[in-house]
């Protein structure tokens, strides 16, 4: 959004709508292990776009122009998180279907389940660490 700063709230705002949509509908689908993984592949691809976005916002704006930034950027966001809820969905449904025991499967997905909050934790902080050390860098130059 910081690419364009006379949209930024209006793509800031259909950033979050897209992404809660994506999330939301992706956990309710259910993709072969096929499907999952190429959704998780092509999200990477996006990610790295949005973090390559975020680090050269000027590079962003002058490769997506304005009038149709505030369709691309959300329908990105949007598909990124459709993926990673659907890869949700596999993850859990691939531990249903490792064991007979519900004991077992109950404790497998409350341990994937803390794990992956853990995980977003971590990489959250190491993103915002990467942007302050850039900011940082780019003060300095």
């Amino acid at each position: 959004a910081a690419a364009y700063p006379l949209r930024r709230t209006q793509l800031l705002f259909w950033m979050l709508a897209c992404q809660q949509a994506g999330e939301t509908t992706g956990r309710g689908l259910e993709p072969s292990n096929g499907q999952a993984i190429t959704a998780a592949m092509l999200a990477l691809l996006v990610f790295a776009a949005f973090a390559a976005g975020a680090f050269y916002p000027t590079v962003l704006a002058s490769i997506i122009p304005l009038d149709i930034a505030p369709i691309v950027i959300p329908a990105a966001c949007m598909y990124f998180f459709l993926s990673y809820g659907m890869v949700e969905t596999t993850i859990f449904q691939r531990i249903r279907r490792l064991s007979d025991q519900q004991e077992e499967i109950e404790d497998l997905s409350a341990m994937t389940g803390s794990l992956g909050q853990v995980g977003c934790f971590s990489s959250t902080l190491i993103v915002y660490l990467g942007f302050e050390f850039h900011a940082t860098m780019a003060k300095q130059h």
